[in-house]
């Protein structure tokens, strides 16, 4: 469920910035590696709120899945947005 939860929260999160990003300019004075490197912060941070009100224990092999998972969402996010500007 929380995997689920992190990919989903990434996706969107990294989409709206992404666009965000580009409408303020934001892309021209902080690097993408940063960016992605914030988009992470906030993600882990979501699901630590998550998952300290499910009440689930938290270990590290789970904090490491929720990194691979938030990496995925980016990604995702980060593939809709080039194929919806190709199409364009």
């Amino acid at each position: 469920m929380i995997n689920t939860i992190t990919y989903i929260v990434s996706t969107l999160f990294t989409y709206i910035m992404g666009l965000l990003s580009k409408k303020y300019g934001w892309n021209q004075e902080l690097p993408i590696p940063v960016q992605n490197v914030l988009v992470g912060m906030f993600v882990f941070g979501v699901v630590l709120v998550v998952t300290y009100f499910m009440k689930e224990p938290i270990e590290v092999k789970d904090i490491i899945e929720q990194i691979i998972c938030a990496i995925g969402g980016s990604g995702t996010a980060t593939l809709y947005y080039d194929n919806k500007k190709i199409g364009e």
